[in-house]
């Protein structure tokens, strides 16, 4: 796998993170909690191990803010009304 392939597929990681920590906190039903918990700590690990495969510059480190911000944003317009 690439670099641009792994940025891509780590800033989707990245972004599920975010998206289910959010999730834990908002959400309305208790029974949730524990799967987007787990769902959380999963996607965190992948992320964690994806980001070691490469070393990242400046410039990549801004190119996946973007894509992150991007994604996120997807995610809540698209999936999630909050």
């Amino acid at each position: 796998m690439g670099k641009h392939s792994v940025l891509n597929s780590l800033s989707s990681l990245l972004a599920n993170t975010i998206v289910h920590k959010i999730l834990v906190g908002k959400t309305s039903k208790p029974e949730s909690t524990s799967h987007l918990e787990f769902e959380e700590i999963e996607y965190r690990s992948q992320a964690i191990k994806k980001s070691r495969l490469y070393n990242w510059n400046d410039k990549d480190v801004s190119i996946l803010k973007g894509e992150i911000t991007k994604k996120i944003e997807n995610k809540f317009k698209n999936k999630y009304i909050v």
